[in-house]
This record gives C-alpha cells, sequence and structure tokens, in this order.
C-alpha cells in the first residue's frame, strides 16, 4: 500500500522482532503506487542498516517511493508482471530532483547495482542507451530488470522467494500490524 509514516513505524518494530529472533532474512512484500518521501527515505535507512539481509518482493509494482525500498534491499525478487520505477517527486523542482535522484543512485551504488539506471527513474534528463531516451522517466519491467540486474529472480510466489536465496526450508513468520499501527496508517496516509 501507500508508503507512510505508519508503515515505517510498523517496519520498525517488525525488523526489531525479527533480530530479536534471530532471523536468517526479512523478506518484504512491495506492491505500492508510492507515498511518503520522509517515511520512504526511514524505510530505507532502516534497510540499509539490517545486519540481517532483506529481499523485496515485489508482486505487482514497486513506483516511487516503492523503489527507493525496494533498491535499497539486499536482494529483489519479482513477479512477472510486475515493474519498479517511475520515482520522480512531486513537486517536480529542480532541488527535489536532484535530492531524490542522488538518493537512489547512492542506495543502488550500495547495494552494488548500476546508479545510473536508478537516477533515470527519477531525473527525465538522463538518457542511457538502450534503455531509456532522453526525457522519458524508466520504469523497468520484471523481465527488463532482470537484464539490467535490478532483479535477481523472477518468480510468483513467497515460496519460490525463499527457497532461491536458501530460506524455502525454515519457519516463517508473518508480522501483521497491531490495530494501533493500522489506526496510525490510517492518520498518515497520504491522501488525507
Amino acid at each position: 500500500g501507500a508508503i507512510d509514516p505508519g508503515l515505517a513505524k510498523f517496519l520498525a518494530r517488525a525488523f526489531a522482532e525479527a533480530k530479536e529472533a534471530g532471523a536468517p532474512a526479512i523478506l518484504l512484500e512491495i506492491g505500492t503506487l508510492g507515498g511518503s518521501l520522509d517515511a520512504a527515505l526511514e524505510i530505507r535507512d532502516m534497510i540499509l542498516a539490517s545486519r540481517i539481509p532483506v529481499i523485496a518482493f515485489v508482486k505487482e509494482r514497486a513506483w516511487s517511493a516503492g523503489a527507493l525500498i525496494a533498491i535499497a534491499c539486499h536482494h529483489i525478487a519479482m513477479a512477472p508482471g510486475s515493474s519498479l520505477g517511475a520515482a520522480e517527486p512531486i513537486p517536480t523542482t529542480a532541488k527535489n530532483v536532484s535530492a531524490c535522484r542522488a538518493e537512489l543512485e547512492a542506495t543502488a551504488e550500495k547495494r552494488g547495482r548500476n546508479p545510473l539506471i536508478a537516477g533515470a527513474m527519477v531525473d527525465a534528463g538522463l538518457e542511457l542507451e538502450g534503455i531509456v531516451q532522453k526525457g522519458e522517466l524508466l520504469t523497468l519491467t520484471a523481465g527488463q530488470a532482470a537484464e539490467v540486474g535490478y532483479a535477481d529472480i523472477l518468480v510468483d510466489t513467497r515460496r519460490e522467494v525463499l527457497e532461491h536465496f536458501g530460506f524455502g526450508d525454515l519457519p516463517t513468520e508473518v508480522v501483521e500490524p497491531k490495530k494501533a499501527e493500522v489506526l496510525a496508517r490510517l492518520v498518515t496516509h497520504p491522501v488525507f
């Protein structure tokens, strides 16, 4: 869903529980059109600081703030038919584009991914031969993401993701938001 401060707080609790339980990995299932940049940055920083490997599973789309979160993860799995990108900030001022571009590029660089591909998701002024023309924002299909090194694997299910990364035989725990966290998400939803 939408990236909002309530989601960041829920994920902070989930990451703390995973650390306390000695979890070997964290799987984030992503399906979002985007949301709050502040919340996305908080989540990005949480992922980059995690000593536990974090795997993004893009089930539908990871657009805008969702692209930043996915790129921050140690690994990215994508479902066929999903997409990643379209991260131009609103309002689209030179300052916002510059800051967001640097943030996505630095995040991609940290994870060993081509930073210019992340930059082209934010800045339509970038042209990458054979990938995106100048004047267009980059949004990758799952297949394109695999071709350029932004998706490690294309799979349909959570089980396939876990098996691919060697966690298929381990027990899994799904962390659900508490009632207070659901309420916080309603109150902090970007539409309101």
